[in-house]
């Protein structure tokens, strides 16, 4: 076992397809050796991702040759399988900093291997499905964090209390005994 802790990734991505390709995969290879943060985060689901990776880079690798790509109904399924629990991961587990950059870098790798070596509308949809729910998720929890951060301060706007706030309440309270006494007269 590996007891090596994840940093994170640099965000260098290259624009020439190829290059954009060649640099996930060896982002996501970094990652994957880093085991111990993979089964605390997806437990032994991290074999089913490890072999659609190695299914699809096998696919796309074939693909930039040239050669005419054929998945078996078993790649796709496997594959499909690992898009689904990305999804429930992300909705019922907690994001750790493994999983936010191995799905963003999945979500890419997934999309180019399906509008270039499958086609499929169906993954398409679980590809942006799984795209949105990341994003949103983020959005979500940035959101909740700004919101924690505003509570905090808020609290301590209304905890503050300059002097000229107790002399207007004294001087409310007076006024306001002035009135009763008219209005009782």
């Amino acid at each position: 076992m590996s007891t090596k802790k994840y940093a994170g990734l640099e965000a260098d991505i290259p624009t020439n397809p190829t290059d954009v390709y060649r640099d996930i995969c060896k982002k996501i290879d970094e990652i994957l050796n880093f085991k111990d943060a993979l089964r605390a985060s997806f437990g032994n689901s991290v074999d089913m991702i490890e072999n659609s990776y190695r299914i699809m880079k096998e696919h796309i690798e074939r693909a930039i040759k040239d050669v005419p790509v054929k998945a078996t109904e078993g790649e796709i399924n496997s594959v499909q399988r690992s898009i689904d629990f990305l999804i429930n991961h992300n909705i019922h587990q907690p994001i750790t900093p493994i999983y936010k950059d191995i799905t963003v870098l999945l979500i890419q790798l997934f999309r180019n291997w399906n509008n270039n070596c499958i086609k499929n509308p169906r993954i398409e949809e679980k590809i942006l499905y799984l795209e949105r729910l990341y994003t949103s998720c983020f959005t979500t929890r940035e959101a909740i964090e700004v919101l924690k951060a505003l509570i905090i301060e808020g609290k301590r706007v209304l905890q503050y209390e300059p002097p000229a706030f107790k002399l207007s309440k004294a001087y409310l309270g007076v006024l306001e005994a002035t009135i009763n006494d008219k209005k009782e007269s």
